[in-house]
């Protein structure tokens, strides 16, 4: 058997325990943090502003509102999800991350001790590479999964206001009377193992998606995925976002008609008179 030099002659240590050369302060990940945080929100809102009509839309003719839909109306339940987009976009961020370094940094820690008698590592190697270019797309998924689960917690009341208002165009106030009077606090979690699906499974698909359209173009121009442009970002997250809801668009519709229901249903219930 050849020794552990002859096995890595150019790349010592190995790949998988090698540090990237570009070493990033404490100082920078928390300036990173924040950015990314801003980012997200102001993205957050801008996505809203946009898409909402197209939303609004979307539920109508999921739900067969006999509500008129008509230009003023296009906006009705964009108040709950732009007042909350700031704090569910940290919280999400914040779960994912932590999730995927988590992940990460195990999957090393296996990989040192499964190579440990195979190389011998120099005190001064610093092991600590980058998780956000050399994690796999399970992790990635599963971080997604994970944080899309917890979040769901937390938007599943903001999502039964803001459908409601899309179906009876109401207003704040009144649809939440309208969802509170029709069962208390549990009628806001009424169809939330829908509500879910779309959001747990629905972030995986798409993070996992985005990543590897990302990677693979961004490793064809020979740079690490961090190094992707801003069209090559835009053109990623596009295709993701179709998968993603080519995946889940079926439990759209079902969560839409629940959480439209004036009373609490059943998503069983909903899929049968589909």
């Amino acid at each position: 058997m050849a020794s552990s030099s002859s096995q890595y002659p150019s790349q010592y240590p190995p790949p998988l325990l090698r540090r990237h050369t570009t070493r990033i302060s404490s100082s920078q990940s928390i300036y990173a943090l924040k950015s990314s945080v801003l980012a997200g929100y102001a993205a957050g809102c801008c996505g809203l502003i946009i898409g909402h009509p197209l939303d609004t839309m979307k539920v109508h003719l999921q739900t067969n509102s006999s509500s008129p839909l008509i230009l003023k109306n296009v906006y009705n339940g964009i108040i709950p999800p732009l007042l909350t987009i700031g704090a569910v976009q940290s919280l999400n961020f914040a779960i994912y991350d932590n999730v995927r370094r988590y992940l990460f940094n195990n999957s090393r820690n296996q990989t040192r001790h499964q190579m440990k008698h195979q190389i011998t590592v120099r005190p001064t190697d610093d092991l600590q590479i980058n998780y956000l270019t050399d994690d796999d797309l399970t992790s990635i998924s599963f971080a997604s999964l994970t944080a899309g689960t917890l979040v769901s917690i937390v938007t599943s009341p903001m999502m039964k206001i803001k459908t409601i208002q899309q179906v009876t165009s109401q207003s704040l106030k009144d649809a939440v009377k309208t969802a509170y009077g029709r069962g208390g606090v549990r009628n806001f979690y009424a169809g939330f193992g829908v509500h879910v699906l779309c959001e747990g499974p629905g972030r995986a698909v798409y993070m996992g998606c985005y990543e590897y359209f990302k990677r693979g173009l961004t490793k064809n121009r020979g740079v690490s995925s961090i190094e992707a442009t801003t069209p090559e970002r835009m053109g990623c997250a596009g295709v993701a976002g179709i998968v993603c809801w080519t995946v889940i668009y079926p439990f759209d519709v079902v969560r839409s008609r629940v959480y439209g229901s004036f009373e609490r249903v059943k998503a069983g219930k909903v899929v049968g008179d589909i």
